[in-house]
C-alpha cells in the first residue's frame, strides 16, 4: 500500500477543465456564489475560484478543441511517484506523468482500473487547503461518488491506494448496494456503486453544498445549465440536483429544501 497517509488519503482540490473559461466563470459564480482569482504562470492562465474566501479549486481551458471536459477531483498522497507507479501496477493507466507545479506540488492524472478519472497531488507549501467539508458549508464540496463497473473491485483498489474504509451501505434495490467510504476515523468522503448500463462508462462526480437546493435549481437553468434529475432527497435529510453546465461539464449539487436545515 504504496503512498498512503496515515489517517488515509483526503480530496484537497477540484478542477473543471472547459471550452470557455470566462462563460464557466459566470455559470458558476451564478449557481453557487463563487468568486475568483485569476493566475499568470509559465504555463496556461489558471482561474482559482473560492467559497466564502477560501480557495476551493480551480478552472482551466481545454488545451486542444477536442479535449475532454469535466470535473476532476485530486486525491492527496505523501509521495505522487510511488502512488503512481503503485497504482499502475495494479492495473491503473497514467493519463499524465508526474509533473511537478511550482507551489503547488507533484501532480499526475490516472485513469483506474476500471477507467474514472481522476488526480492524484503531493502538495507543496504551507497552510491547509480544505475544499470539502463533510457539514453543509455553500460553496464547498460535499460530496464525492464513483459510478465503477465492479464496487466490490473498486472499494479494494481505492483502499489500497487511498487508504479509504467502508463507512456501511445503502441498499437500493435493483440497482444493489451503495456503499460509503472515508477516512479511517475520520470523515465520510462520498460513495461508490457499481454503475447500470446507462450510468456508464465508470465516473468521478462531485458535489457542491448548496444553502436551498430548490433556488440552486432555479439559478441553474436561468444561467443556462441543464437539470438531468432531482432535486431528490437522500439521507440527511438532504436533496441532490445532477446538471449539466452550458460547456457540457456533468455536476451535481447538494443542500437542503427550503433553507431548512435537519432539527
Amino acid at each position: 500500500m504504496a503512498s498512503v497517509a496515515e489517517g488515509g488519503n483526503p480530496f484537497v482540490w477540484y478542477e473543471l477543465m472547459t471550452k470557455d473559461v470566462a462563460s464557466a466563470k459566470a455559470f458558476y459564480a451564478q449557481v453557487t456564489g463563487w468568486t475568483y482569482t485569476d493566475m499568470e504562470g509559465n504555463g496556461a492562465p489558471y482561474t482559482v475560484f473560492l467559497a466564502d474566501g477560501q480557495a476551493v479549486g480551480g478552472i482551466m481551458a481545454a488545451p486542444v478543441p477536442d479535449a475532454p471536459i469535466g470535473w476532476l477531483g485530486y486525491i492527496s498522497v505523501p509521495d505522487a511517484a510511488a502512488a503512481l507507479a503503485a497504482m499502475v501496477e495494479d492495473g491503473a493507466t497514467a493519463q499524465m506523468p508526474v509533473t511537478y507545479i511550482p507551489q503547488v506540488g507533484h501532480i499526475a492524472m490516472l485513469a483506474d482500473p476500471h477507467g474514472a478519472t481522476f488526480y492524484i497531488i503531493q502538495p507543496e507549501g504551507e497552510g491547509e487547503i480544505a475544499p470539502f467539508s463533510a457539514m453543509p458549508c455553500p460553496g464547498k464540496f460535499g460530496w464525492n461518488e464513483l459510478l465503477a463497473a465492479d464496487a466490490k473491485e473498486a472499494r479494494a483498489f481505492y483502499g489500497r491506494h487511498a487508504g479509504w474504509e467502508e463507512k456501511g451501505a445503502m441498499d437500493m434495490g435493483p440497482m444493489g448496494q451503495y456503499h460509503f467510504f472515508g477516512l479511517p476515523g475520520g470523515a465520510t468522503l462520498g460513495g461508490l456503486m457499481t454503475a447500470t448500463e446507462d450510468m456508464l462508462p465508470p465516473k468521478w462526480k462531485h458535489y457542491i453544498w448548496v444553502a436551498d437546493i430548490d433556488a440552486a435549481h432555479a439559478r441553474v437553468t436561468a444561467a443556462g445549465g441543464e437539470v438531468c434529475s432531482g432535486p431528490h432527497e437522500v439521507p440527511g435529510p438532504l436533496f441532490i440536483l445532477e446538471s449539466v453546465d452550458p460547456q457540457g461539464a456533468t455536476f451535481a449539487l447538494v443542500g437542503h429544501r427550503n433553507g431548512a436545515e435537519e432539527a
